[in-house]
């Protein structure tokens, strides 16, 4: 079961989002529109490659208060995972990001987990029970938050794959293909 932005559940029909290419300057649904930019900037024919889109900018407080900024993780690659503490499907990805991060930490891979949790206890309690030791951050506003808007995320888990130059190489990538993703851009 996944949850919409309200936190009720929902069908996994009802979250389908297309993110195929359309024929209007209109963004793709899982398109992210770099701040400033206008939607013509990302609208491709058919004959040209697609713009690289940088990741936008941010900076959210970590768990101990301190800032936490996209851009000071620029220059390797870095997963954004977008998750909370009360999401079931979250949690039931986490071991496979946990797993991620102990096999390519190593090699330059960086994570940076974004909550939408609202309780701070349960948040930090969760990092914890779940082994998360990359850097997390939260503004603890639940769905009324930044990322909602820089990044269009619209259910969670949602991941960014994001390369070591700040541009979006994927998303809503999850478990294997999460993986194998990571691992073919580190080879």
């Amino acid at each position: 079961m996944l949850y919409d932005r309200l936190g009720q559940d929902v069908t996994a029909e009802q979250m389908i989002v297309h993110a195929t290419p359309q024929p209007t300057p209109e963004p793709a649904a899982e398109e992210v529109i770099p701040e400033g930019e206008s939607t013509e900037a990302a609208d491709t024919s058919a004959n040209e490659e697609p713009e690289d889109i940088i990741a936008p900018d941010f900076e959210v407080i970590d768990k101990e208060g301190n800032p936490v900024k996209l851009s000071s993780f620029f220059g390797k690659p870095i997963v954004l995972n977008f998750w909370a503490s009360w999401c079931g499907p979250c949690r039931a990805e986490m071991p496979n990001v946990v797993s991620l991060y102990e096999k390519y930490h190593k090699k330059g891979l960086e994570i940076v987990g974004i909550s939408f949790d609202e309780d701070e206890t349960a948040w930090k309690n969760a990092v914890k029970t779940m082994h998360m030791t990359w850097p997390q951050a939260s503004e603890l506003r639940s769905w009324d938050n930044i990322m909602t808007q820089k990044y269009s995320v619209t259910s969670i888990p949602y991941t960014i794959l994001i390369d070591s130059n700040g541009t979006i190489i994927g998303q809503q990538l999850r478990g294997e293909e999460l993986e194998n993703t990571v691992k073919q851009y580190l080879e």
